[in-house]
């Protein structure tokens, strides 16, 4: 099957202004693969849209290069798994994944073709709101990730608007 690039105005990726703010897709364009990344704010860290002729979804991966590093990330936020779950309110796909160095967490979202464009806006809207809703609850779980962090994205986030609008 040929590649289809996602492109965030043919979607139309509607992305909520917490996304904006963090600045998670704030460089994104658009893309020759079916993934689309965005930066969480922790080394190694990111989350993936991801659009595919069987599907849609979302991963929050776990990708330091230090393997050993992952996987104690991963059993922290394992060791959540229901507090995580709850806060979203659903349940998740955990692979630790013993065999690779990275280990990803997958909300997945069937019945949605990226080769019929008449789902392309149930794609963005599903990409749009789960990703800040999945990155958030992982955030809230992951030490360091404070709220004076999250006042300081914002002020950067207005003063890069500002900056933008000169």
């Amino acid at each position: 099957l040929k590649s289809r690039k996602i492109d965030c105005n043919t979607m139309q990726v509607r992305r909520p202004k917490e996304n904006l703010i963090r600045g998670t897709f704030l460089n994104s364009n658009p893309v020759g693969s079916n993934t689309l990344s965005g930066y969480v704010g922790v080394k190694g860290f990111r989350i993936d849209c991801i659009a595919n002729y069987d599907g849609a979804r979302i991963d929050f991966y776990l990708n330091n290069n230090d393997a050993n590093k992952n996987k104690e990330a991963f059993d922290y936020l394992y060791s959540h798994k229901t507090e995580i779950e709850k806060k979203i309110g659903v349940h998740l796909q955990w692979s630790r994944a013993d065999g690779y160095v990275a280990s990803w967490i997958v909300y997945p979202f069937n019945g949605v073709s990226l080769g019929n464009e008449q789902d392309w806006p149930e794609m963005a809207e599903f990409h749009a709101k789960w990703s800040n809703r999945i990155m958030e609850a992982m955030l809230s779980f992951i030490p360091g990730k404070s709220e004076e962090n999250e006042k300081m994205l914002t002020v950067s986030y207005w003063c890069r608007e500002w900056a933008h609008n000169r």
